[in-house]
């Protein structure tokens, strides 16, 4: 029998493992250390490097991973929820941040509200801001709130006095568009405002504000 011979033009279509009379023009039952590459065609696939150990598998088996950015992607992190904890290292040096519980506060330690499995986690980033959510815990309003005068309303941050006319613990209400569900406070500290839970209480949900230190 003659042998049969025929040219492939690309392998762009991956690795598949139906039949071969199946398969589509351009795929392959295996690819090792190659991907396709819409631009180069079938190319290597680029080296490894290894950085820090993260810990050890009985912690991070369970963990919930996530990868976050700073500074317009020029800081890259990675991120990692386990044992009522939750620690995140920078990709390029390996290094552990530090995690504060709040601006100039101190180091997270354990906290409830990370108590969870890898599959009740979730998380998004909004530029420099990244939530972190417990689905398993029931959302309810805290207890607490800020010491400090309700000064007044206003409809924008561009509608507050000037810096100079504010005394410290002024607070001010921004009113929201679609009624009170939506209004947040912001406290005059002498320096910067910040929003603060004056009345309006929060909610049940981890805030990383960068940068990490």
């Amino acid at each position: 029998m003659a042998a049969v011979s025929q040219t492939i033009q690309q392998y762009l279509s991956g690795v598949s493992r139906e039949p071969d009379k199946n398969k589509k023009p351009g795929s392959v039952f295996e690819a090792t250390n190659a991907y396709p590459d819409t631009t180069f065609g079938l190319v290597k696939r680029p080296a490894t490097m290894f950085n820090v150990e993260l810990g050890n598998s009985t912690d991070l088996d369970d963990a919930y991973f996530f990868t976050l950015t700073y500074e317009d992607h020029s800081e890259k992190y990675i991120g990692a929820v386990y044992s009522d904890t939750m620690k995140i290292w920078n990709l390029d040096t390996g290094a552990v941040a530090s995690i504060l519980d709040a601006p100039n506060g101190s180091a997270i330690s354990t906290i409830t509200y990370l108590d969870g499995t890898k599959e009740q986690f979730r998380h998004v980033q909004r530029r420099d801001v990244m939530y972190l959510l417990n689905t398993n815990t029931t959302v309810a309003m805290s207890t607490a709130t800020s010491t400090g005068t309700l000064t007044g309303n206003v409809n924008t941050l561009e509608e507050l006095p000037a810096a100079s006319s504010l005394a410290i613990d002024d607070i001010y209400r921004i009113k929201g568009i679609t009624g009170e569900e939506d209004d947040y406070v912001i406290k005059w500290d002498g320096t910067t405002s910040s929003e603060v839970y004056h009345q309006v209480r929060s909610i049940n949900l981890i805030t990383l504000l960068f940068p990490i230190l």
